[in-house]
């Protein structure tokens, strides 16, 4: 992690490439850097233009393995608000990778994730007829799940799908929350139109979206930026 946020622009590139690898060999080993990458994109860090644009690489990812579109909900809820409330740099080469790839990658590529599994009663019957079906060879190695298993299993199941939706409501909220200055600070139009696009991302049919976004939405419909303008229009008329 060190070296893909090198001074040297070699160094930074190849141990990027050996990171990614890493990422997409092993799942969720991603979650071992994140802290560190929290930190270098903070505001509080010292001005370090090579390590915040390598970190925001880091971020970037590769298509189809980017942190930005992970499918891990804490994951999100951590890096989204983190990113927004990153600190600014005038740099070409970081005001291009924000604006372009990043907001961009966001705004083609992020998937709406699940926020809950239900496993019907049919789906346990056919799974149980692996072990009990004669004519289902080979067997299974293990034994199969009592009752007692199965039933914990789905309290687990259950207890993932609410926690997957508190973390879905928070991200709403601290993206809510930053872009109308809540935490005492007002964020750069760059990044107020970052947290526009990841907001109208996460607009659902399945749970209603929180009245601070909708509000939110509403009024950035007369936002002096065109760009903020036909988010928000988008957005409401998704809403609606």
């Amino acid at each position: 992690m060190q070296l893909a946020t090198s001074h040297y622009s070699e160094v930074r590139c190849q141990s990027q490439d050996t990171l990614f690898n890493c990422f997409r060999s092993f799942p969720y080993s991603y979650r071992l850097c994140l802290p560190d990458l929290l930190a270098n994109i903070a505001k509080e860090q010292p001005e370090n233009h090579e390590q915040f644009k390598g970190s925001l690489y880091v971020i970037l990812g590769r298509r189809g393995s980017s942190l930005l579109t992970s499918h891990d909900w804490s994951t999100l809820n951590a890096l989204w608000p983190a990113l927004v409330d990153a600190k600014h740099s005038e740099k070409p080469s970081i005001i291009r990778l924000l604006d372009l790839e990043i907001t961009g990658y966001v705004r083609k590529y992020f998937d709406t994730l699940a926020l809950s599994v239900d496993i019907p009663d049919q789906c346990v019957a056919a799974a149980k007829r692996v072990w009990t079906d004669n004519k289902s060879l080979p067997k299974p190695a293990f034994d199969c799940p009592t009752d007692t298993e199965i039933r914990n299993a789905l309290i687990i199941a259950q207890k993932r799908n609410q926690t997957n939706t508190d973390l879905y409501t928070d991200l709403i909220e601290k993206l809510v929350s930053l872009m109308n200055g809540s935490n005492g600070s007002n964020l750069h139009w760059r990044y107020y139109q970052l947290s526009n696009v990841m907001l109208s991302m996460l607009i659902r049919h399945d749970i209603p979206l929180p009245a601070s976004a909708v509000n939110l939405f509403t009024k950035n419909l007369i936002h002096d930026t065109l760009y903020i303008r036909k988010i928000s229009i988008a957005s409401y008329s998704a809403v609606l």
